[in-house]
């Protein structure tokens, strides 16, 4: 095993940061470098890691079969590029928030286009994408990702998401002579073949043991046979999007990010110069903060036990929002007024839905009872207004409005074939801001809520995560471990002055989703999440682990 040099900036996050050649002898890693993402590869007996020209904004890199070529997604195109020759190929256009590609013997590559779609097919030449499956709404299935071509090139391995538990998420394969799919076993993620006839795949989240495991797979019948095997190696997964960070060539060698003590971080208080100071002094594994008008926390833990639960931090006290746990519930949202706390949870079987909880005295009342995820951004003023994202499968996410008054039907405001995140009111409600990865990455834009118009595009070199300033004069966003602010004018007319780095850190971050931060209630600091040092991955490799099974 070794420790690669560089793996501070691995870009481990809902994508696949690896890939090895099918001969087992080159490693190809995602990794940020300004801002942005980059391809490194290197030798897997002397890595030393060197960019890959051609490759910025690259996510979910693959090899194709000889090994000669990468395939990889950036700019909104489905890419590939000759290593020799550095010639770059633009296959065919694909969201970069793709959930994984695979190159075929036959130059094909099968790829799942977004986090909720099904499977496609282009020719590695470029062309139009032909569908493969499609996710069974009805059984609550989500999509279908992380395909893996396997030997002889007719089937495909790949990862069904739905709405269940992730324990119970199926593997199945495809047949591309037939059509027809078939459930290998439930309660894995990410799964690859690897010869001489294993399965090797992730167990995540809800398992307390969660990591690798293998389990006997005959290529002939299709079939998994006796018992599975965990494996030694300690794997660093994402929870949302289902990818295990580790990659098996055909050879056997294993590359994989060790996993680090997730419940090894603290809540802080950042000052404007970067400074830090713990609002507890007790590590967990915080996600998405939230600080309401009076100085409450709001803030979601993933519990040692696997709960993952809201939690009220006041003073020196801490409770769950619901005292008895009743399922996930994730991204909490308080209203303007303190008083309430909205979130989605999975509860119905079916999907992660809006509910909203009020602090004292209160019970839990669904607010939105829909097919697709939704996912709360933030709250008019006057609290008669809900602005959220919803997961589509066809135009994946979009921002929507919910009224809280009258039939309480949804209203589409940003629906478009892209991703729109994380839509924020500013303080007098005029605008929203929200995240679009329209310009082939994701960048900060500004909505006319009242007046009506279109979004208006305040960053050009990247950013996520915005959040208004109280004042409303000053937008927050991050770009990998930078804060950054743009001064904003609003009234009359809407003036963006230049954007500033405020300071630069280590915290942590959420470049796909919600602002992982939030902005105190006067402006001064932020609430935000510091990762400990046992928290931080590391590149390992093992050969000859399959002689232990």
């Amino acid at each position: 095993m070794f420790e690669a040099n560089k793996i501070n900036s691995l870009h481990t996050s809902a994508s696949r940061p690896l890939a090895i050649s099918p001969n087992g002898t080159l490693v190809v890693m995602t990794a940020w470098e300004q801002g942005t993402t980059l391809l490194y590869m290197g030798a897997i007996d002397h890595f030393r890691a060197q960019p890959i020209n051609g490759t910025r904004g690259a996510q979910n890199p693959f090899f194709s079969p000889n090994g000669q070529e990468i395939g990889f997604f950036a700019d909104g195109k489905l890419k590939t590029i000759d290593l020799k020759r550095g010639v770059l190929n633009t296959v065919c256009d694909a969201p970069t928030d793709s959930r994984g590609a695979a190159w075929g013997t036959d130059n094909h590559i099968v790829f799942a286009p977004s986090g909720a779609s099904g499977l496609k097919k282009v020719p590695a030449d470029g062309g139009t994408p032909i569908s493969l499956t499609k996710p069974d709404l009805d059984q609550g299935e989500h999509s279908h990702r992380w395909p893996e071509i396997l030997p002889g090139g007719q089937n495909i391995l790949f990862t069904v998401w739905g709405s269940y538990e992730a324990k119970e998420a199926p593997i199945d394969v495809l047949s591309l002579e037939t059509g027809k799919r078939k459930q290998l076993f439930r309660g894995g993620t990410d799964a690859r073949y690897v010869s001489p006839g294993y399965l090797v795949y992730a167990k995540l989240f809800r398992e307390k043991r969660a990591g690798l495991f293998a389990i006997r797979f005959d290529l002939e019948t299709l079939q998994v046979t006796g018992s599975e095997s965990m494996l030694p190696q300690k794997v660093t997964a994402h929870p949302v999007s289902g990818v295990a960070n580790f990659t098996a060539s055909h050879t056997g060698s294993l590359l994989y990010v060790e996993r680090g003590m997730a419940s090894d971080h603290l809540l802080v208080w950042v000052d404007r110069q970067g400074k830090y100071t713990p609002v507890s002094d007790l590590p967990q594994d915080f996600w998405y903060p939230r600080v309401s008008p009076d100085g409450k926390i709001a803030v979601r833990i993933v519990e040692k036990d696997g709960k993952r639960d809201i939690w009220i931090f006041e003073g020196a006290t801490h409770s769950r929002l619901i005292p008895d746990y009743e399922g996930e519930n994730l991204f909490p949202t308080w209203t303007r007024d303190g008083k309430h706390v909205t979130f989605n949870s999975e509860r119905d079987g079916k999907s992660l839905s809006l509910y909203s909880r009020a602090i004292v005295g209160g019970t839990t009342k669904q607010l939105l009872l829909r097919e697709n995820q939704q996912v709360p951004g933030s709250w008019t003023r006057d609290g008669k207004f809900l602005a959220f994202y919803e997961v589509h499968p066809s135009t994946q996410r979009d921002i929507w409005i919910l009224p809280s008054d009258g039939t309480r039907e949804p209203r589409p405001l940003v629906v478009t074939p892209f991703n729109e995140l994380a839509p924020m009111f500013s303080p007098d409600d005029h605008w929203i801001a929200f995240v679009s990865n329209r310009s082939g990455r994701n960048e900060v834009y500004l909505l006319p809520f009242l007046s009506g118009g279109e979004p208006i595009q305040i960053t050009t070199e990247g950013g996520a995560e915005a959040m208004w300033g109280p004042s409303g004069s000053e937008l927050f966003y991050r770009l990998e471990n930078q804060m950054l602010k743009i001064p904003i004018v609003t009234r009359p007319k809407l003036q963006v002055g230049e954007p500033e780095i405020l300071f630069e850190g280590a915290f942590r971050t959420n470049a796909y989703g919600n602002p992982s931060y939030d902005v105190a209630p006067d402006g001064k600091r932020f609430l935000m999440i510091l990762p400990g040092s046992k928290s931080i991955p590391r590149l390992q490799i093992s050969h000859g682990w399959l002689d232990n099974l």
